[in-house]
């Protein structure tokens, strides 16, 4: 007894330790930590709820039931009910949580925030509406909940909504993981690729051994089809979790981003095994589908997709190709309606409309399609100038480029000197010299004599070793343009040295 009496501080220091290791992040460490006390003392609640705790944060819902199924009733039994929640949706044990029928008693946050996560993995938006809705009624300034509802206002498009909420939950989070993660989902869908990286990124250090910061910046990689980048994180995610869905999902995307459909194909079967029917795998299988030349598939899928109430204008834009690509104009014409009908239509939509109002042999609503993509708008255009100088000031250069492409290619906009300038930095600074020398060049041409154009140039040409002598030329002519710019005094001078 005497033995035992003195073993139980070293315990309890093993335990102390476990948990500073635990709030500063060091999460596999903590778990080293807390197995090897198990070791010596298996029935230590506290210990094993840690343990279940940094499972269920790394996505490990099979080893936190395992953990949790060990630990005696007595201790703590809501938290114990609503940790057993989170593990059993990460066993993917969602069909039985919803259908879980509710008591006099309101649901606790946890699981409401659970059951509405399940609703949306499944498709039913309005579900999980219900559900965000119900517990928020009940527990107002849960920051789980909160962060959910911020995640349904962003597949909504009701971006302003899902910032209040992302900045409530943020003042009342206390590790502000999924709070990094829903503002990099907000700054995703602002086509902010630099912003939306820098959120997954403090996610990913806030929880180390969880694989959704890693699968977040895999999507988001592959729709600005950076796939150097996106090679990177596709390793480092099966590393991590190769057997996972995610893994999966983003090999497929990289597949698909590399021209190889087929190897896509195979990674997306991989991903349905694993992780069933849910709206990201029916959005890429879509797109396979596509490129594969299966319209008929690609309709099903994109079909189920958007049917589940997300707002999604690409999506919709390939179902709409889908469906004239099968021989159904009309209903190409459909599917893009509802998006022709608000207040400010994208061009794109609208010149889409009018191929496949021509091939519906409909010539008059055709030409006014064409006359409604052929009027400038202002509201539209200033916004995209908006997003263009926010992410040129956030170095943000793939926003930039994206920003200035859809200016000029969906909204019409002529480039001017201006534009070409900003958009061959942007392209220089992403790597893509060659583009970025000839979009320059053409700026240079209709403002021969602006100082801005020809230190651009000219710092491109000398920086990536194209052509010192005319570099020195241009940065010579800059310089004499405008003495007192600094950045234009520094590139001459690291010309001239």
């Amino acid at each position: 007894m005497a033995f035992l009496a003195a073993c139980q501080p070293e315990r309890d220091a093993s335990l102390a330790e476990a948990q500073r290791l635990h709030a500063r992040g060091q999460w596999a460490d903590a778990r080293i930590e807390l197995a090897n006390l198990l070791k010596v003392e298996p029935a230590n609640s506290r210990a094993r709820l840690l343990l279940a705790r940094i499972q269920i944060a790394s996505g490990d819902g099979e080893g936190a039931a395992a953990t949790l199924a060990r630990i005696d009733g007595k201790t703590g039994a809501a938290e114990l009910d609503d940790m057993r929640v989170e593990a059993d949706m990460l066993r993917g044990r969602c069909r039985q949580l919803l259908a879980a029928a509710s008591g006099k008693a309101p649901m606790s946050a946890t699981l409401r925030r659970v059951r509405a996560l399940c609703a949306v993995d499944g498709g039913d938006m309005a579900a999980a509406g219900k559900e965000v809705a119900a517990g928020m009624a009940d527990h107002p300034d849960d920051v789980g909940l909160q962060i959910v509802a911020a995640r349904l206002a962003i597949l909504r498009g009701d971006l302003n909504e899902a910032e209040r909420l992302i900045a409530t939950a943020r003042k009342g989070s206390s590790d502000g993981f999924e709070v990094e993660m829903a503002a990099g989902a907000l700054e995703q869908r602002r086509a902010n690729v630099s912003g939306a990286l820098a959120h997954y990124r403090a996610a990913e250090k806030r929880n180390p051994l969880n694989s959704g910061p890693l699968a977040a910046q895999a999507e988001l990689l592959a729709a600005a089809k950076d796939k150097g980048r996106l090679a990177a994180v596709v390793d480092r995610l099966r590393r991590m979790a190769p057997q996972s869905p995610a893994a999966a999902i983003a090999s497929a995307r990289l597949a698909l981003l590399s021209g190889d459909p087929r190897a896509a194909q195979e990674q997306l079967l991989a991903a349905r095994q694993l992780a069933g029917d849910r709206p990201a795998i029916q959005l890429l299988a879509g797109q396979v589908a596509m490129a594969l030349g299966n319209h008929d598939i690609a309709i099903t899928e994109l079909s189920r997709y958007l049917g589940s109430g997300v707002r999604d204008e690409e999506a919709a834009m390939s179902l709409a190709a889908a469906f004239a690509a099968a021989g159904d104009p009309e209903r190409a014409m459909a599917t893009l309606k509802p998006l022709a009908d608000r207040p400010d239509p994208s061009r794109s939509v609208l010149a889409a409309l009018t191929k496949y109002a021509k091939a519906a042999g409909q010539a008059k609503a055709a030409a006014g399609y064409a006359a409604e993509a052929a009027k400038p708008s202002p509201a539209r255009t200033a916004n995209l100038f908006v997003q263009a100088d926010r992410a040129l000031a956030a170095k943000d250069w793939k926003g930039a480029i994206a920003a200035y492409q859809q200016l000029i290619e969906r909204e019409g906009v002529r480039p001017n000197a201006l534009i070409l300038n900003n958009l061959g930095w942007a392209h220089f600074q992403d790597g893509q010299v060659d583009q970025a020398i000839t979009l320059l060049k053409d700026a240079l041409k209709q403002a021969p004599a602006n100082a801005s154009v020809l230190d651009s140039l000219g710092w491109v040409l000398w920086s990536s070793g194209k052509d010192r002598t005319a570099a020195r030329r241009y940065l010579a002519e800059a310089h004499r343009l405008a003495p007192g710019n600094a950045a234009v005094t520094a590139h001459w001078k690291a010309a001239n040295r």
